[in-house]
């Protein structure tokens, strides 16, 4: 973890991770570099452009029960690099989250645990929880910067003076933890707005940045009559992280997502859990990433079928939110070959 002076102005940054090691050079993975348990499929807003209140199954939390079963049962040869405790509910709504953090550093399971919460239910004692439970980064997410667009946005009455105290009280306690935060464009429009933002939360964030509304939801376009939303954008999700096509995905060669109820789907993209890979009630996660299904998943990206896939033809999260370092378009033919060769020969 780093060390951070709680009194240092934040730095503006994109939430992604750039210049690493090229992901194409390192697969494949023996233990995935990303885990992902999604604490919970119940939010307390509803923004018009997040899919939480069409997932079809009814909204769940995921008990400790459950995470300690995955946890302790992942026979993974190696440690995992970043556990993420997120998806699109809100995990404080969770009453086992703190627990599960909890448990999820005592076991030593991930290098670093980061989570991301809207910060409408913090208060002093469970910032103080939050902080004290190991997490190395919590990512705030804005959806205004005063109580007309919060109504706006998430069509509910919130009082973003709460909000702000809030994000200000847990910064001045992070000790170690990174508080990241993180505003939708669509309330920033403007060079006023955008400073407004800047202004009020570089001095209590670690980092802090102005994101992108985009239309990156598989089979979800509920806003397809603004402008903004039309699927042939042009612009990152990220600032700095530039829009691109891209034939293979990435996220199964290096990640892996846990519902609440312990189901494994490829990415948090997969909203409504339409692709199920495996489910860790009755296999560990190590099983799960080298069994038939991933396998199959990945030779369907390698080999060009994405947009064939019913899950992957309308997402736009790859060409939205890839760092230049996970595309794997450069290498995709040699990758095939390499992961794939003989299957490719028996079946030629």
């Amino acid at each position: 973890m780093n060390d951070i002076n709680n009194n240092t102005s934040g730095v503006m940054s994109p939430r992604i991770e750039v210049n690493r090691l090229p992901l194409s050079k390192q697969v494949p993975l023996d233990t995935p570099f990303s885990v992902t348990l999604v604490p919970s499929t119940y939010c307390n807003f509803a923004c018009s452009f997040c899919p939480v209140k069409e997932i079809s199954d009814k909204p769940s939390l995921m008990s400790i029960e459950t995470a300690k079963n995955i946890i302790d049962n992942a026979n993974f040869p190696q440690q995992v690099k970043v556990l993420h405790l997120y998806n699109v509910g809100e995990p404080l709504i969770n009453k086992d989250f703190i627990k599960i953090i909890k448990y999820a550093r005592q076991t030593n399971f991930a290098h670093r645990i980061s989570t991301v919460t809207n910060a409408s239910l913090l208060t002093k004692n469970l910032s103080e929880e939050l902080i004290a439970s190991g997490v190395d980064r919590i990512i705030i997410s804005l959806y205004g910067l005063n109580d007309d667009d919060y109504l706006k946005t998430t069509k509910k009455k919130i009082k973003f003076e709460t909000i702000y105290e809030n994000i200000k009280y847990l910064n001045s306690i992070k000790g170690d933890c990174e508080i990241f935060v993180k505003v939708i464009d669509r309330v920033t429009p403007t060079e006023q707005t955008r400073q407004e933002f800047i202004n009020k939360f570089k001095e209590i964030s670690t980092f802090y940045s102005i994101e992108t509304i985009l239309p990156i939801w598989p089979n979800f376009r509920p806003e397809k009559d603004d402008p903004s939303q039309r699927e042939d954008f042009q612009r990152g999700l990220y600032e700095g992280v530039p829009a691109i096509d891209r034939v293979a995905c990435h996220y199964p060669f290096y990640s892996m997502v846990v519902n609440p109820k312990g189901i494994v789907n490829p990415c948090l993209a997969d909203w409504d859990g339409l692709l199920k890979l495996g489910d860790t009630n009755n296999s560990s996660l190590n099983e799960i990433w080298n069994a038939k299904e991933y396998q199959d998943f990945r030779y369907e990206q390698l080999s060009g079928q994405r947009k064939e896939h019913p899950l992957c033809r309308t997402c736009g999260t790859l060409k939205a939110a890839t760092a230049p370092d996970d595309d794997m378009d450069e290498d995709r033919l040699y990758l095939l070959d390499k992961l794939f060769g003989d299957r490719i020969k028996q079946s030629a």
